[in-house]
């Protein structure tokens, strides 16, 4: 995943971080989320998607969505 591809990271934003957790955050709140997940992953230079999605539930305490 690209962190610095705005049309990946909208996908991510509307398509997991509202439709999928439901969150109903402002745009600029979900995008600040994101980022942190972004800079947690620096390092990582793989950044697997499903690994973005494992994080972003995490932070937002929705990993109960997926047992």
């Amino acid at each position: 995943m690209s962190f610095s591809d705005k049309s990946e990271t909208d996908r991510v934003r509307d398509g997991f971080m509202k439709k999928k957790l439901g969150l109903t955050d402002s745009d600029a709140d979900l995008d600040a989320s994101l980022a942190e997940v972004g800079q947690t992953l620096k390092g990582d230079r793989t950044k697997n998607r499903v690994t973005v999605y494992y994080l972003l539930a995490e932070k937002h305490g929705k990993l109960d969505l997926f047992r």
